[in-house]
């Protein structure tokens, strides 16, 4: 029976959004389509990825709605072949510490996507005859919540841990789970994350720490969940089972194989190995291969190019030499996500500044994962990537410049404001709009303006149509709507007349809008229809 390749299990349609998609919209993308993930597309051509795992990080850097993607996706892109092998590209998504591999033609161009649940799917059943209870896979630390903790906390506390979701607990009874699929649903709904978890929770799905996995794999199979809650006879929440686990599982039992197994599923790898190199030097990533025992991290020409080496220069470093450097404020909190790696976490990613060739200081971002082992386990060998993040850093450290200010503008004014993304939903809104309005934020942020003023009339009283709000004709158009009169009913019934004007957002002036800010003022007491 020949062995599975990627073509045989990927999932052939790839949903994508451009770099300048804010991340409010591409989350609503994920809600909307059940997906996990989004290639990120420029020219036709895959330059990053946005995960549910990112957009957890944007609610924890509490980024606002219209944020580009491109300020929190994952780079560089991992593009492999489709003739992959399948367990050649497991173990290459677990050295990775990733969840998702994109599979691109020759041109770069995305032909498909494997994401941990394809691989899951098709996981041989010898796989469960050596691997038979679920303690095998579960998480044994699990983070626990209590129902009233806020949706903030609970994104803080998955982003520290690098786990994919939290169990709510009431002593030590589960009540229910928040994964980052919740989460991103709850970013895309603009729910205020102050808002107690038990709001938005998931019914937990169960199963005993000594059932069968393939019962768990099963039930998270016809349930649709990647997460299940394992408990003791006492039926105390004890432990996380997420499907990705059964990855590693897998790809442990690959490292154990058979030599003449292990020689053809590498044969595979190799022919894959060009593919994946032009994938990262297509987008100018360095490689670092670090070999513990022998105090010895080897850059890749292009690694040793982002730090503004000389290209005779050895690419060769004793650890030591690396850590000089590393910026002085930054090496501890990147030292403790490398240590917690070396410890036996599945990977890491972190951002810090390297000093370069000459002088001065580049922000990076740096993800990776031990691949080899001793005979006790500790890692010998540990692989991964160096990109440049100075202009993520740059536009975030603007973001956050700009956040107080923009905030503070939006509260002292006294029109309302709306902004709203490329589908007309309603991403931002400022208390002035609350209060014209008499709507909550939750009930304005992920509406749109068909469905926040159903009974919306004209100055002669005529209905508004759907197509006819200034919002929607701004993004239509491309072209500003200016001093629109606009009846709409509050929630006491009462008829507020509003004069609206609505402006597009362009980053590029001849490309479409990517959304709209709508301010308006209430004219009721000086209008007569």
């Amino acid at each position: 029976m020949a062995a599975k390749i990627l073509s045989d299990v990927m999932t052939r349609h790839v949903d994508t959004v451009a770099p300048r998609c804010p991340i409010s919209t591409a989350a609503w993308i994920m809600k909307d389509d059940r997906i996990s993930s989004l290639v990120v597309v420029e020219n036709g051509k895959g330059v990053g990825m946005l995960t549910e795992r990112d957009i957890v990080r944007a609610m924890h850097l509490d980024l606002r709605y219209e944020t580009p993607v491109s300020a929190v996706m994952g780079t560089p892109l991992l593009a492999v072949g489709s003739s992959m092998e399948f367990h050649a590209a497991v173990r290459l998504a677990c050295e990775r510490g990733v969840r998702h591999l994109v599979v691109a033609g020759g041109d770069g161009v995305p032909l498909g996507i494997c994401t941990a649940s394809d691989f899951r799917y098709h996981i041989d059943h010898s796989f469960y005859v050596r691997h038979r209870l679920v303690h095998e896979a579960t998480d044994l630390e699990p983070v626990l919540v209590s129902p009233q903790s806020p949706i903030r906390d609970v994104a803080d506390r998955l982003v520290a841990r690098n786990v994919p979701a939290a169990i709510v607990v009431e002593g030590r009874r589960a009540v229910g789970i928040v994964s980052e699929r919740t989460l991103t649903r709850i970013f895309a709904g603009g729910v205020d994350p102050g808002t107690p978890v038990a709001d938005h929770m998931a019914t937990p799905l169960r199963i005993l720490l000594g059932d069968g996995l393939l019962d768990a794999s099963r039930l998270m199979q016809s349930a649709r969940r990647r997460h299940l809650v394992v408990e003791d006879e006492f039926g105390r929440a004890v432990g996380l089972l997420a499907g990705d686990r059964l990855l590693y599982l897998l790809r442990n039992d690959y490292e154990n194989s058979a030599p003449d197994d292990r020689r053809f599923i590498e044969r595979q790898r190799r022919a894959d190995d060009e593919h994946l190199r032009l994938s990262l030097e297509a987008v100018e990533d360095g490689l670092w291969d670090w070999d513990i025992p022998v105090d010895r991290l080897r850059l890749s020409a292009l690694g040793l190019d982002l730090l503004g080496c000389a290209p005779e220069a050895a690419p060769v470093f004793a650890f030591a030499e690396w850590q000089a450097r590393v910026h002085p404020e930054d090496f501890a909190a990147a030292w403790a996500e490398i240590e917690s790696c070396v410890e036996g976490s599945a990977a890491f990613a972190v951002d810090f500044r390297l000093r370069r060739g000459d002088g001065g200081w580049l922000w990076t971002h740096c993800r990776g994962k031990a691949v080899e082992f001793d005979a006790d386990g500790h890692p010998r060998r540990m692989v991964g990537t160096l990109s440049d993040a100075t202009e993520r850093f740059r536009m975030l450290h603007a973001l956050r410049e700009s956040e107080g200010k923009y905030r503070s503008i939006l509260a002292s004014m006294a029109e309302g404001v709306m902004v709203h993304d490329a589908d007309g939903r309603i991403v931002e809104c400022n208390p002035a709009a609350e209060r014209i309005l008499g709507l909550a934020p939750s009930h304005i942020r992920g509406s749109d303006d068909a469905k926040l003023y159903p009974e919306a009339v004209q100055a002669d009283g005529s209905p508004f149509s759907a197509e006819a709000h200034p919002a929607a004709v701004a993004l239509r158009t491309g072209e500003p709507v200016r001093d629109v009169v606009m009846g709409v009913r509050k929630p006491d019934g009462s008829l507020s007349w509003l004069r609206v004007n609505a402006e597009p957002l362009r980053i590029d002036p001849n490309a479409a809008p990517y959304g709209v800010v709508a301010t308006f003022s209430d004219i009721t007491p000086f209008f007569r229809p």
